[in-house]
């Protein structure tokens, strides 16, 4: 079965072709930059099972202290969130301006709303006019299969997962990610409509639009449209605000944050035309993949599983029996498991990936850097050159000796590699200058390019939610106002 990424989608083409021109493609942060080279050969070595990537030849590696792994797959759900490509191959030069974005350059959560209500009717839960109100109050808005699991299909033998983008059902622990944001969707809409009796303080006088929910119960179809508009912008209002004062700081540093937040942003400076650089997308944020562990412990009857066991999923395909809910407490909150230390070292499995068909490059490493280089990307060098001279600076030239890797790559060294060997600088605990101020300013800088979000709406704005508790609205907190569950 072909993977997220090597396979065609069905009637892109056409919905491609009729996007915003701006919008619906990538684009270059530092266009003027030369190119890096090098043969693939190097890459191939740098990348090897048995190179210097595989953390098993580093058995003193250590893991964050500050960072719990369920942010790694947090930023994994992110990514889904703003982007897609389905067309650009590591076997040609790829054209960033030529490669369609699928998804909207926004957090908008696209990947959980779909089309909407009308034009995404699978996903959510249809109710009659008279059945409406004590729906919402059960929390049935998005169509769940239960409690544990996603709504899917019935009709092939995968059970596809009836989502707004499939890669959030690749693996058990993002599928309950996107379970969560349905959950936290049903409860928000539900404690909106106890707000109207002024039950719910914490969301009194969000919208006044909303008293025609409750003064006109006759027209069902307008207290509808009303209760979901005004409940989508609280989820994505809540989700950004984690992602900007939660994930953010988490991963690229307090200082680099509060920099972009307080100073502005100097390289990714669209005002009106967000689009998704690719020194972002396939080089700078994937420094994920060096978080990911070996094994993990998913809940009290899946622990220390192995990363492409079948308990979690036989590569980026979920497993379609089984629906074991997810303990988030082993996830985020301070009892969760550790993220992998940020640093050039990747689990062992991610080197020989046990999915991949025979004559394909199965190790994400090589495949990360020869994806790079198809896009003619920079080294890690120039670019941070051009941030000294754009005033992110000064940043100092980055040792890359002790990594062990190809002494060909040390001086020239391919921006994936470069940015997550910036996390040596912090002892593997946030991203670099270089990586760390890529990401924060594209995220911060597509939130405040959309009118609709809560950087570019009301910077005054601040979470309504546990407010009650004394809670710092985190991610901890999302999931445990969903789910009704204490993550201390």
């Amino acid at each position: 079965m072909p993977h997220h990424g090597m396979a065609h989608l069905r009637g892109s083409a056409y919905a491609c072709s009729h996007a915003n021109p701006t919008q619906g493609r990538f684009r270059r942060l530092f266009p003027d930059l030369p190119p890096l080279y090098h043969k693939p050969g190097i890459l191939e070595k740098a990348g090897a099972h048995s190179g210097p990537m595989n953390e098993q030849n580093a058995p003193n590696l250590g893991t964050s202290s500050t960072i719990p792994l369920g942010y790694c797959f947090l930023g994994q759900f992110i990514d889904h969130d703003i982007t897609l490509d389905i067309s650009s191959s590591i076997d040609r030069v790829n054209d960033p301006d030529e490669i369609q974005n699928v998804r909207t350059p926004a957090l908008d959560l696209d990947c959980v709303y779909g089309q909407g209500t009308d034009a995404s009717r699978h996903q959510y839960q249809h109710v009659t006019s008279t059945d409406f109100y004590d729906s919402i109050r059960s929390g049935h808005i998005f169509a769940t299969e239960s409690d544990r699991d996603l709504s899917r299909s019935k009709v092939n033998e995968g059970a596809a997962a009836l989502i707004g983008d499939f890669r959030n059902d690749e693996n058990r622990i993002v599928s309950q990610l996107q379970l969560i944001f349905l959950r936290f969707h049903n409860t928000v809409s539900k404690h909106l409509l106890d707000d109207l009796n002024g039950t719910y303080a914490p969301l009194h006088g969000f919208s006044k639009n909303l008293k025609s929910i409750h003064n006109d119960r006759g027209d069902v179809g307008t207290a509808r449209a009303l209760l979901f508009e005004e409940t989508q912008r609280l989820v994505r209002w809540h989700y950004q605000w984690v992602v900007v004062n939660d994930f953010l700081p988490r991963i690229c540093g307090k200082d680099i944050v509060t920099d972009i937040l307080c100073n502005g942003r100097k390289v990714f400076t669209c005002k009106s035309d967000p689009f998704i650089p690719v020194e972002f997308s396939i080089a700078a944020y994937r420094y994920g993949h060096t978080q990911v562990p070996e094994k993990m412990m998913y809940n009290n009857s899946i622990q220390s599983t192995p990363l492409f066991s079948g308990d979690i999923g036989d590569g980026f395909e979920r497993v379609a029996t089984g629906s074991d809910p997810i303990d988030w407490r082993n996830f985020f909150g301070s009892t969760a498991q550790s993220a992998g230390a940020i640093d050039t070292k990747l689990a062992s499995a991610m080197l020989d990936l046990p999915f991949m068909p025979n004559g394909a490059e199965k190790s994400l490493a090589t495949r990360n850097l020869l994806r790079a280089q198809s896009f003619r990307l920079p080294s890690g060098q120039h670019v941070a050159q051009a941030l000294t001279d754009l005033g992110c600076g000064p940043i100092a030239p980055l040792d890359l000796s002790p990594t062990k890797l190809p002494p060909e790559l040390h001086d020239h060294t391919p921006l994936w590699l470069y940015v997550m060997a910036e996390g040596l600088l912090s002892n593997g605990e946030h991203l670099g200058p270089v990586g760390g101020r890529i990401i924060a300013e594209v995220i911060i800088g597509l939130l405040e390019c959309d009118h609709s979000s809560y950087l570019g709406a009301n910077r005054n704005w601040s979470p309504t939610l546990l407010k009650e508790k004394h809670h710092t609205f985190d991610m901890a907190g999302l999931i445990g106002y969903a789910e009704n569950l204490d993550i201390a």
